[in-house]
């Protein structure tokens, strides 16, 4: 029995030897190349407690924590090492990656931009830096660094795509091309650069350059439906209906099957008179998203074509009312009565035929034109013939008073027409 105790006493002395042994910076720094990072972050916090003015114990701390994505507690480990040994770079560059990755920006671009008054050549703190900028919306410093970073590394696919999303934000819409030119050149299958680029000139509608961009996309992606469809875009924009027929085709097969893509279809099939795939097309598109006016616009005239006039009719009343909003006649309303106040009628009344044209349902706009014709108009039948067609058209909805006013004017408009046709005839 009392062996046993001896025996139990040693072990536990044994264990207690073994884990001093192991408590060491090279101990925890081999959990974390072994990527046993929970296990390398419980032995660096011991090592921490035990031994508070290591600044390596906090280092180490700070790149396991910060491997577990737990960057507050990589931050506060880091800050620890740094006050320790501010001379060492090394700690303070991981402090700010600790940021920017913990997205404080902010508290980052100091660290850096102190680290590089030190030394210029510390290129690890430059992309940071670069990113950090980049990531506050400070394109011209983002920009500014990601130049430099060119100068060091003059193929670097990422620095000049990132170079080009710079010059995108700043509206250099050129120099933002070069960049991206550059990118495809040193890696044509970099995706996001041929979508920026091909929106860059999709804008412009440099549609032979866009092509080309799509193709040499294409070549590393070609299953990419997004891609053909861009193509497919491209190709119609300048009239070569087969190849953007196509590319569609292409694109539907992979399994796209978009409102977007099936009106696509539908407007190159009715270029290539095709009507019945058309037909086909522009009705799968409208029956996904019957809010594109352009859809009807085509479908009205394949219908056309079809000899389907109701049909044609219908679509096109229905592109017309998507083409214009609800709010649209009220806005002429109000830029009329805009006018009204500065005695601007002719301007007003361009607005009130305006609203008769897109919404010839609105019955006062009559009344409104009637009321400015009385006001300067010489020829006194015009304002008349006006209250007469608004009182002929206007219903229950429209309220009395505007009813009992034309009535009103109507008869005196007529007295001074009796009038003045008596005052003629005297003067004869």
């Amino acid at each position: 029995m009392r062996y046993l105790s001896i025996l139990a006493v040693i072990s536990i002395l044994a264990g207690f030897i073994h884990a001093q042994s192991t408590l060491s910076t090279q101990s925890v720094l081999e959990l974390i190349l072994q990527n046993r990072y929970q296990d390398a972050a419980r032995l660096a916090e011991q090592l921490s407690i035990r031994e508070p003015d290591n600044a390596e114990a906090h280092f180490l701390l700070g790149q396991a924590r910060q491997a577990l994505k737990q960057f507050k507690q990589a931050v506060q480990a880091y800050r620890r090492a740094a006050e320790l040994k501010p001379r060492q770079p090394a700690y303070r560059l991981n402090l700010a990656r600790a940021y920017v990755q913990w997205s404080h920006y902010g508290k980052a671009v100091p660290i850096l931009t102190g680290l590089l008054a030190e030394d210029s050549s510390l290129t690890a703190a430059r992309i940071l830096l670069a990113r950090a900028h980049f990531e506050q919306g400070k394109y011209e410093a983002a920009l500014h660094n990601y130049r430099l970073l060119l100068k060091e590394f003059p193929k670097n696919a990422f620095f000049y795509r990132q170079a080009g999303e710079c010059a995108l934000k700043l509206n250099r819409s050129k120099q933002a091309g070069k960049f991206f030119r550059k990118v495809l050149q040193f890696n044509p299958g970099d995706l996001q650069a041929v979508v920026q680029f091909y929106n860059l000139l999709k804008k412009q509608e440099r549609w032979d350059e866009a092509l080309n961009v799509l193709n040499i996309g294409l070549t590393a992606h070609p299953q990419n439906s997004k891609l053909l469809i861009a193509r497919g875009d491209a190709q119609l924009m300048l009239k070569k209906y087969l190849p953007a027929r196509k590319d569609f085709s292409r694109a539907l097969a992979l399994g796209d099957s978009t409102a977007y893509l099936y009106k696509k279809l539908g407007v190159t099939f009715y270029y290539l008179n095709d009507f019945a795939a058309a037909l086909f097309a522009l009705q799968k598109s409208a029956k996904k998203d019957a809010s594109d006016p352009v859809v009807f616009y085509f479908l009205g005239l394949t219908q056309q074509n079809l000899g389907l006039t109701k049909k044609a009719i219908h679509a096109f009343r229905q592109a017309l009312a998507l083409i214009f909003p609800g709010y649209l006649p009220d806005l002429y309303l109000q830029l009329a009565q805009c006018y009204v106040a500065q005695d601007d009628y002719p301007g007003a009344l361009e607005c009130y035929k305006e609203i008769r044209r897109i919404a010839p349902e609105q019955k006062l706009v009559l009344f409104y034109m009637a009321t400015l014709y009385e006001k300067f108009y010489k020829d006194l039948k015009v304002p008349l013939q006006y209250y007469q067609k608004f009182l002929d058209q206007a219903d229950e909805t429209v309220p009395q008073r505007y009813k009992t006013y034309a009535l009103e004017h109507m008869q005196a408009l007529r007295e001074k027409l009796h009038f003045q046709k008596g005052k003629r005839r005297k003067e004869k």
